[in-house]
């Protein structure tokens, strides 16, 4: 039996030549063997299997590795997860995991939101190493109906992130958010030219109500915050959030908006109905309010759309998205002139004390 798979020929990418070595067995097993956090005194280890479970062409690799450690009382298996990223050495996203671990987010008996134990960092390879979690991905779960009691548990992790102390230099702001969604646009106006207009009007009114958000105070964001990064443990109490790679200082609400307009793609395209997971959607921007006040209503909303507005290029990207990116958009344009976006509570409320 091989004990390599690697589906994706990563390989053969040139921008991430390092994965050669990640994929030979006898290789990889000395350098885990070096690692203190894997291999215990006395313990031997063996690599049992090698899979690459995701590969991003010339951005990064994912890959899992299944061990075995004996020792002269017992053995154990371990799965570990190692992830090399292209141009980068792994060490600013191993400490930021180690920062994670530390400051509020390992496994505990009391601790209903964590991230993934992180074992340590393989400089030859440019790998950093996390142990994998335990559980199901929410978006196989979100067609159950229990998957509606564990909207609060989200948005309780989004609000803990936010609240953290972690701080990282690199930034996500509002003109970030729009010059990607532009970008974007034109895009699928170069490849859909009858729809240049459509787009260029809806770009135009999403900054016009995203207009407020730009003086809003940065705080850490996970910024790529949706069902696939969360892994619910099989006590379905407990959450994993995974996945930082785009960890930055940012508005709070995009993670949020990000969310919720992830679950609203899915419904039109997997449910076949945009309200299928409404239910959700309320039940995770009510919990959020809760947790960090009516101030963030709004600017939810605002990034909710503004995420929805991105899906229109992102379903021009697979093959079996690309019937749905009309609904998509259509449903953009009814939703910019909604109340929702022509009327900003707390905007009303400002003017009203100012006797606008």
């Amino acid at each position: 039996m091989n004990r390599v798979k690697d589906p994706f020929n990563s390989k053969l990418d040139p921008a991430i030549p390092t994965v050669v070595l990640a994929l030979n067995p006898e290789y990889m097993t000395e350098q885990f063997q070096n690692l203190s956090t894997v291999c215990r005194v006395g313990e031997s280890l063996q690599i049992k299997s090698i899979e690459v479970i995701r590969h991003k062409p010339e951005k990064r690799c994912l890959i899992e590795y299944t061990c075995e450690l004996k020792s002269e009382k017992k053995s154990r298996t371990l799965v570990f997860l190692g992830k090399i990223r292209t141009n980068r050495s792994g060490k600013r996203d191993y400490r930021l995991q180690q920062c994670l671990w530390s400051g509020g987010f390992s496994r505990s008996h009391t601790n209903i939101v964590s991230v993934a134990r992180p074992m340590g960092r393989l400089k030859s390879v440019h790998m950093w190493l996390q142990k994998k979690v335990v559980g199901k991905n929410l978006t196989n779960l979100l067609s159950k109906p229990e998957s509606l009691s564990i909207m609060p548990t989200i948005a309780y992790a989004a609000h803990k992130i936010h609240t953290s102390d972690l701080r990282v230099e690199r930034q996500h702001t509002l003109l970030d958010e729009l010059t990607i969604l532009k970008n974007n646009f034109q895009l699928v106006s170069t490849n859909f030219p009858h729809l240049e207009t459509r787009l260029h009007h809806l770009l135009k009114k999403a900054c016009f109500i995203s207009n407020e958000l730009h003086d809003r105070k940065l705080r850490p964001i996970h910024r790529d915050f949706y069902s696939d990064q969360i892994i619910v443990a099989p006590s379905k109490n407990v959450i994993y959030v995974v996945d930082f790679d785009l960890f930055c200082m940012g508005d709070p609400a995009v993670d949020i908006g990000n969310f919720i307009g992830h679950l609203t793609e899915y419904a039109i395209r997997i449910c076949g109905n945009e309200q299928a997971l409404q239910d959700h959607e309320d039940a995770l921007l009510a919990s959020f309010i809760s947790f960090a006040g009516d101030k963030e209503y709004y600017p939810v909303k605002v990034y909710t759309l503004l995420t929805l507005m991105r899906h229109i290029y992102l379903s021009t990207l697979f093959p079996e998205r690309q019937a749905f990116m009309m609904g998509i958009l259509n449903l953009c344009e009814q939703r910019i002139v909604s109340s929702d976006y022509t009327t900003n509570t707390s905007v009303v409320k400002k003017n009203s004390q100012r006797g606008v």
